[in-house]
């Protein structure tokens, strides 16, 4: 795992990944606009910075 200013591919990488409507990566691995849909709270999140990355991990292997 990365940290510090590394991570933050990392994190672009993820939020790509899971977007309903991608965002575009601006300069610094920022990413300006973009929809993500969480089925925890059943509704879409718009903008990545309202957007938590969690690890999840099966309750068996926990």
């Amino acid at each position: 795992m990365r940290t510090g200013t590394a991570a933050a591919p990392d994190r672009a990488e993820v939020l790509k990944a899971e977007a309903v409507t991608s965002p575009k990566q601006g300069p610094r691995c920022t990413l300006p606009g973009g929809q993500w849909y969480s089925p925890y709270d059943d509704r879409y999140i718009h903008g990545p910075r309202s957007r938590d990355i969690d690890h999840l991990v099966p309750l068996a292997e926990a």
